[in-house]
This record gives C-alpha cells, sequence and structure tokens, in this order.
C-alpha cells in the first residue's frame, strides 16, 4: 500500500459561494414519456448521450431542439461509453448472449454519419477502461491489454501519454507506458467510479463507504471527500463533481450533488429538492455545464459559473 502523504476530511459547506454558482437548471426531456439515464455530454457538447434501464441502446438528445435520436438499440450500450472528444464519436461495448452465455462487443459509432463499426466482436470478458482520449483505445480482452486506433482523426496529434485506470478483483490498477501496475493507494477493498484528470496526473475513485479520494498516479493519497459518491474531474482539474446519497437497502431514498474546489478546499451544494433524487453528474467539455438524473429517469442540464 503506498504512503499516504496528505488525507483531509472535509467539513461540507452547504452554501452557494463565489467561486461556483448555480445560473439555471432545465430540464430536457420534458417533452417526451421516455425515461433516460446515465447522462454524459458528446464531444462537441452538443447533444446529451443517454440510456434507457439496464443501460439498453444509446440515444442523443439534441440540446438546441430537444430532439432524441437512437444511436443503438444493444444491450449494455449504455454502460460506461468513452465519449471522445470534439467529435460525435462514442466507443462502447454491447453484447449478446448465446446458448446460455455472454458474448462482448467493442465497437465505435459515429452519430451524425450514423455508423457504426466493430473494434473487437463477441469476446467472453471484455471491458473498457477509464481512460485519457488520446490516438490510441485501451481494452481490456480476457484480462489482456490491448490497442486499437482511435476512430477520430483529430486525436492523432495529441501530445497525451496513453493512460488508462481500471477496477478488477478489488484492485486499482493504472496502466502507463505500455505497463499495467496495481496501485491499491488504500490496499485491496472496494473500489469504485475510477477516473483520470485531463491532464493524467490524478486519479479520483470511491472506496467502500469512506467517500471519494484523489490520489497521484503513483499512489499516494491527496484528498478524501467524505461520504461522495461518483465523483468526476473538472475538465480543468480544478473541480470534482460528486453525490452524498442514501438507500435502505432496495432504492435509494436521498441524493444531492455538489462540486468541490481543490483551490478552496471547499465543497458547494448544487442541488436541494426535496421531491428530487439527483444522481450521476457528469461535466461538458467546456467546464460551464453540468448534466444529471433524477431516480424517475428525468435528465437535468445546470449551467454553472465557476471561478477559475
Amino acid at each position: 500500500m503506498k504512503k499516504i502523504i496528505l488525507l483531509t476530511l472535509l467539513s461540507l459547506t452547504f452554501v452557494y459561494g463565489q467561486s461556483v454558482k448555480v445560473l439555471t437548471v432545465e430540464k430536457i426531456n420534458k417533452d417526451t414519456n421516455e425515461n433516460y439515464y446515465h447522462p454524459h455530454f458528446s464531444g462537441n457538447d452538443t447533444k446529451i448521450i443517454v440510456t434507457k434501464s439496464n443501460y439498453k441502446g444509446l440515444y442523443a438528445i439534441d440540446l438546441e431542439n430537444k430532439n432524441t435520436e437512437t444511436i443503438t438499440e444493444e444491450l449494455g450500450a449504455g454502460y460506461k461509453p468513452l465519449i471522445l472528444p470534439e467529435s460525435e464519436t462514442i466507443i462502447f461495448k454491447s453484447f449478446v448472449v448465446k446458448n446460455g452465455l455472454k458474448y462482448n462487443s467493442l465497437k465505435s459509432v459515429d452519430i451524425a454519419k450514423r455508423k457504426i463499426e466493430t473494434i473487437e466482436s463477441e469476446q467472453r470478458n471484455l471491458s473498457l477502461p477509464n481512460q485519457l482520449r488520446t490516438n490510441k483505445i485501451f481494452y481490456l480482452n480476457n484480462r489482456k491489454v490491448e490497442q486499437a486506433d482511435s476512430p477520430v482523426n483529430t486525436l492523432a496529434k495529441t501530445n497525451k501519454e496513453n493512460k488508462a485506470v481500471f477496477i478488477k478483483n478489488n484492485s486499482l490498477y493504472l496502466i502507463e507506458n505500455g505497463e499495467t501496475i496495481e496501485l491499491n493507494p488504500l490496499g485491496k477493498g472496494v473500489y469504485v467510479w475510477s477516473s483520470l484528470s485531463n491532464d493524467g496526473s490524478k486519479i479520483v475513485f470511491s472506496f467502500a463507504n469512506k467517500g471519494a479520494y484523489v490520489c497521484d498516479i503513483k499512489g499516494n493519497i491527496l484528498l478524501n471527500i467524505k461520504d461522495a459518491h461518483y465523483p468526476k474531474f473538472s475538465p480543468d482539474a480544478q473541480y470534482i463533481s460528486y453525490m452524498i446519497d442514501k438507500d435502505n437497502g432496495d432504492y435509494f431514498t436521498f441524493s444531492d450533488l455538489y462540486i468541490y474546489s481543490l483551490k478552496e478546499n471547499k465543497s458547494y451544494k448544487i442541488t436541494d429538492t426535496n421531491d428530487k433524487i439527483e444522481m450521476y453528474a457528469d461535466w461538458s467539455h467546456n467546464g460551464k455545464q453540468i448534466v444529471y438524473q433524477t431516480t424517475e429517469g428525468e435528465i437535468y442540464l445546470m449551467k454553472l459559473d465557476i471561478k477559475n
């Protein structure tokens, strides 16, 4: 286990401050009876990518006209898709069941061209790590790390290193320079929701019931946000969005959203409703908006005023 060089248990501030202000909140699927979940911004921030219950299918809600387009109705396609920046391309994993066994495929889709291409077809053990958006796509095929060329030409000249993080068998792993490194900054345990900052220098994750943590790529703990789940770095890595939720063992009974400022060592509560359970926030690529869901399948767009 790595040495912990700084551990800060936060005393949360539940009032709006000067650095983070909510400007507007809009329900964007209000003109449809469909329920959607697990929203993400498209690579050019013009659409919201959503899925249905049990991660079935991918759908795009146009932010200008609020029309919804079906991308694919494949099973499992909505589970942790990889959104490529400055494009309308998505990498996703889907599955089929044959003779009682699940077979996974890795695919890319160009929303504008309505074109789906297969990267890897019908493998028994296939997964897509959280990774930096570079000229390569990492995926795990039967526990072996493999790479494919990015289908987006605009990424070809990126100077970012190829890095990824993933969780397997109660361990947190980093892929760097072709090597897979077992980090486990808190020892083996229940790691969830791991991802990298855009500059590749930090990792954020939640651990068991102890909240969210930030560590460097050596596994040294830098920060702990108490009770935080589903942490996400802002594009500039100056803020972390997260939720604080409660459940009764069967379903969620409460959840609100927060943003933590790394510069201020301070959290801002950005939702505070009595009749909504807000969850799973994701940042726009320009860092000025957040999209999130409720447990009822409502999708909300929040515009923010953030001081850097």
